[in-house]
């Protein structure tokens, strides 16, 4: 039977194949998921270590939910992953939804990029492809002002010492946790960071 993949990693394969497999549903993939689950050869844990890591979990289970030769237990543990990143992926929508009102108020244009628009691009739905956080980026100008509206409902994740125009000059985001949500909200006003302009440049050195 054909091999699809050439990595030594048993496991990795196996998540290859089954990506593959959502692309073209063939009856040859299907029979070569199939062999490489009966073969008894494959690591669980570390196929669900992988899957996690990856953050792949949402596509995986969708895949293997109609393979009758996965284990039960596997796809219950790959169910119980796909509902987590549901619930945290609708907690995420809620929070694009409060975020644009609250910069929509206070006339803060923003944008948002990287996870959500990417989920919505590629799969017509944003749980499909997980997402830890919300990036948006907006005019450096704004920057002061949005400290100011996210000090009753965010906590920055890092201490904010500096005078607002050096966290503008010497930082490209400061991240953001909502305190009632835990969803997490990272405030870009450049998409470099000074190190890729300016090798061996050091924060501490501020």
């Amino acid at each position: 039977m054909k091999n699809f993949n050439t990595f030594k990693n048993k496991e990795l394969n196996l998540i290859i194949e089954i990506l593959n497999y959502q692309i073209n549903p063939g009856s040859e993939l299907n029979a070569l998921i199939t062999e490489t689950v009966s073969s008894g050869s494959i690591d669980w844990d570390e196929f669900l270590r992988l899957v996690e890591f990856h953050k792949v979990y949402t596509l995986v289970y969708d895949t293997v939910k109609e393979f009758e030769s996965f284990p039960a237990e596997i796809i219950e543990k790959l169910k119980q992953l796909n509902h987590k990143n549901i619930r945290k992926s609708l907690a995420i929508a809620a929070e694009l939804k409060n975020l644009n009102m609250l910069l929509g108020e206070n006339n803060i244009s923003f944008t948002v990029f990287k996870g959500q628009p990417l989920s919505q691009m590629l799969y017509r739905n944003l749980h499909q492809r997980s997402s830890k956080d919300i990036d948006i980026l907006i005019n450096k100008e704004d920057l002061g002002k949005i400290l100011k509206i996210f000090k009753a409902d965010y906590k920055p994740l890092i201490s904010i010492n500096l005078q607002l125009k050096y966290l503008i000059k010497y930082y490209n985001h400061i991240g953001f946790v909502n305190k009632n949500s835990g969803v997490i909200i990272e405030v870009h006003w450049k998409l470099i960071e000074n190190e890729y302009l300016a090798p061996g440049f050091n924060y501490c050195c501020i």
